[in-house]
């Protein structure tokens, strides 16, 4: 049996697909007109018996394990304009930043030692062996060049593990925003998995065994996989201090993460679309959320941080996680979804059904292979603002967001999954890319 839920956590492949895609644009158009579309409050109902919609399509299956995701309480999907503020108030980013680490780390003393900027003037240079010979700035140092703007728009990092080694444990935290907070990337680390699992790494440059920085931490990177899991399942494990669901966890989860005070005028919740279990001890467990941003009741599409897609370059996708250990609070945070600023907005009341959407992606691929249908999401994607040359737009941020149907697929006859896309409100825009199958 293949693991659906793994599919995230591997480099992409780059090899052709085999896709059967018409070039004639008139046929397409034509059949366009014809797509069958439902209110949002329908969607359901159109959906209901999604075995028989595939069974109806000579090249598709449902899968044993197949999963339809369709959001609850929305009534509306949303085209629009998203940019990030470019002129910030650094002193306002300062205040929220010291908020920020009060509430997360409530019984815990910043030290000014510890606290750096990334970017202005402040950078890390190393010579020739790799060695670093000069540190970031410390804020402290350049509070008043800071506040008053003079080092432009920067980045703060707070990390007791930074260029320490720390051959014993000594309960450091780490805190990273971006500026404007709530825009995506954080780093937030309270290190209680750290410590339980004790593992460290052997430093050649102090000859001693040392715990891996704060920073750059990835949970699933030093603990035992045992299983991934929906984030509404009722299967309980044992964590730090009691025995807790996955459904509890990520409604606890969700709950803390959106409460958090920054930014006050937040328009976007953090959200969970996968759970994976790990072992942390021999009677401890925890929880590795997979995480994205939802916008009005509908997520965006996500992918595991880290992978690629090379054949997929117009469109950028949320990858963010998150690790519990304990029932009552959340060790491990990667992204922080909580504002974006929205332009141009359109809002559409009907999209293409499941069963209309089956139909266009079935049609796209190779008669010649049956494909197991794994999944069937609706999310919004994103395609970012580029220059006039063509490369993503650094200065001037910005992204279109649609909503689309995406499929995930497996290809018993080559091991791949390939996942497909239509937009939602449509049915155009057929677009791919396409991972290793991970057979168990």
């Amino acid at each position: 049996m293949k693991s659906r839920e793994k599919i995230f956590g591997v480099a992409l492949s780059i090899s052709v697909i085999c896709v059967s895609i018409s070039s004639d644009t008139g046929e397409i158009a034509c059949a366009l007109e014809n797509i069958q579309t439902a209110s949002l409050s329908e969607l359901a109902s159109t959906a209901e018996d999604m075995e028989s919609i595939f069974d109806a399509c000579d090249n598709l299956v449902i899968s044993e394990d197949f999963a339809l995701a369709l959001p609850d309480g929305f009534s509306q999907v949303y085209e629009y304009i998203t940019s990030t503020p470019i002129d910030v108030d650094m002193k306002e980013y300062y205040d929220d930043f010291i908020e920020m680490f009060e509430c997360l780390f409530p019984n815990h003393e910043l030290n000014d030692d510890y606290l750096f900027y990334t970017g202005g003037s402040s950078e890390l240079i190393y010579d020739e062996t790799g060695k670093i010979v000069q540190d970031f700035n410390k804020v402290e140092d350049w509070y008043e060049k800071l506040a008053s703007g003079e080092e432009g728009r920067v980045n703060f990092l707070y990390d007791e593990t930074w260029l320490r080694d720390m051959t014993e444990w000594q309960s450091p935290v780490c805190l990273e925003l971006s500026n404007p907070i709530g825009f995506g990337y954080a780093v937030i680390n309270k290190g209680k998995t750290v410590e339980l699992n004790g593992a460290r790494v052997y430093d050649e440059a102090i000859q001693a065994e040392r715990y891996p920085l704060l920073e750059s931490y990835d949970p699933c990177d030093w603990l035992e996989y045992v299983g991934a899991y929906s984030p509404d399942s009722r299967e309980s494990f044992m964590l730090l201090d009691k025995e807790t669901s996955i459904y509890e966890a990520v409604n606890f989860f969700e709950e803390y993460i959106n409460a958090l005070p920054c930014p006050d005028n937040a328009n976007m919740c953090t959200v969970v679309t996968d759970v994976e279990v790990y072992v942390v001890t021999e009677n401890v467990y925890g929880y590795y959320f997979l995480t994205t941003k939802e916008y009005q009741g509908l997520p965006f599409d996500h992918m595991r941080s880290g992978t690629q897609h090379s054949e997929f370059s117009d469109y950028t996708t949320t990858g963010g996680n998150a690790f519990m250990v304990e029932s009552d609070d959340v060790d491990v945070v990667y992204g922080y979804y909580r504002q974006q600023d929205v332009v141009e907005e359109r809002a559409f009341d009907e999209i293409v059904t499941a069963e209309a959407a089956s139909r266009i992606i079935s049609e796209k691929l190779t008669d010649s292979v049956v494909f197991e249908v794994e999944k069937m999401e609706l999310v919004y994607t994103e395609m970012p603002g580029k220059t006039d040359d063509g490369t993503v737009d650094v200065e001037n941020p910005s992204s279109t967001v649609s909503s689309a149907w995406k499929f995930t697929l497996y290809n018993p006859n080559d091991d791949l999954n390939y996942v497909c896309y239509i937009d939602a409100v449509d049915g155009d825009d057929f677009r791919y890319y396409k991972t290793p199958g991970n057979q168990e």
